[in-house]
């Protein structure tokens, strides 16, 4: 099961890592570098290629994705919300 969580965030710097899927095909894994607006705290989150093109450092946005696991943890973001 996972739940959806959507969060404002800027965005520091982004990066991609080459490594293997768990079925040992090897993929590129895209990563941005993001802080909060309030306390800056900084963390390195796991997005899609499409996110990873459409983004730019400096810029503030809404991420949504999926939060869950039990004993593997994990969250993944796959789109940008629309600001209304």
């Amino acid at each position: 099961m996972s739940i959806p969580i959507v969060t404002k965030v800027r965005v520091v710097s982004k990066s991609t890592k080459d490594g293997n899927k768990k079925d040992g095909t090897p993929t590129v894994f895209y990563n941005l570098k993001v802080a909060d607006n309030v306390t800056y705290d900084s963390q390195i989150v796991g997005v899609s290629e499409e996110i990873y093109n459409a983004v730019e450092e400096g810029q503030d946005v809404k991420l949504v994705g999926k939060c869950g696991g039990l004993k593997d943890k994990y969250w993944y973001f796959n789109a940008i919300a629309k600001d209304k």
